[in-house]
């Protein structure tokens, strides 16, 4: 943490990055790279670290200091931190059956 995340001395704030900071440690730790969903996300701050914010709320915090150098995207349903990488490609269904198709294809004319 940084000192400037303790600037407006907002209690909640204060807890806010402190536990965002130790989800994003454990996921570290544990060399977790899957995105945590957003609602378990929400409900980890709520039921272990007693702060209740809604996903209005986090959208809006996660564009500001100090939750921005945290936070790296929300992506539809799912936080990304800094750091993390999402493995999922964006390719529609179409383009994946292209795709796992004309593997099975190069497969076929190497074993025939």
């Amino acid at each position: 943490m940084r000192l400037f995340e303790f600037q407006l001395d907002d209690p909640l704030r204060v807890k806010l990055v402190a536990a965002t900071n130790q989800l994003k440690s454990r996921m570290e730790d544990t060399a977790n790279n899957e995105p945590m969903s957003t609602d378990a996300f929400l409900s980890l701050l709520r039921n272990k670290y007693d702060i209740t914010i809604d996903k209005s709320d986090l959208y809006d915090m996660v564009k500001k200091d100090p939750l921005k150098n945290i936070i790296d995207n929300i992506n539809g349903s799912e936080i990304i931190f800094k750091g993390q990488r999402s493995d999922k490609l964006d390719v529609s269904p179409d383009e994946a059956e292209q795709t796992v198709a004309k593997m099975a294809q190069r497969a076929s004319s190497k074993l025939g």
